[in-house]
């Protein structure tokens, strides 16, 4: 999981570095504003392709898709765009807007781990 550690006895922040409320406004402003926007960001919702482990904390993945699945603001997402796993993915949240695009995961450039390199 790619969050800072908590203190031993601490639980998780609510919204590390602000992101999930960041990230609000701006669907908050797109949507008000009847624009479209990318989310784009390195490591994706979801599980992981080759071990099958969740990427995000529990809490974080549902903060996100409770964002994205508003009938409002995920009208305002035209495509979220990750890397991270190598391997070229589309995926589909259940329960999303119609209008919600899809999340496309993009493979490495570099064969390293014995993936075939991509380029979109």
């Amino acid at each position: 999981k790619h969050v800072p550690r908590p203190r031993q006895g601490k639980l998780l922040p609510e919204d590390p570095f602000g992101q999930l409320r960041w990230l609000q406004g701006q669907l908050e402003d797109a949507a008000s504003n009847r624009n479209v926007v990318w989310i784009v960001g390195h490591i994706p919702p979801g599980m992981e392709t080759y071990s099958y482990n969740e990427l995000w904390h529990a809490e974080y993945l549902k903060a996100y898709r409770r964002l994205i699945s508003d009938p409002v603001l995920g009208a305002a997402v035209a495509a979220q765009l990750f890397g991270h796993v190598h391997a070229d993915e589309i995926r589909w949240l259940p329960e999303a807007p119609e209008t919600l695009g899809p999340i496309l995961l993009s493979g490495a450039i570099s064969p390293i781990f014995r993936s075939n390199p991509s380029f979109r």
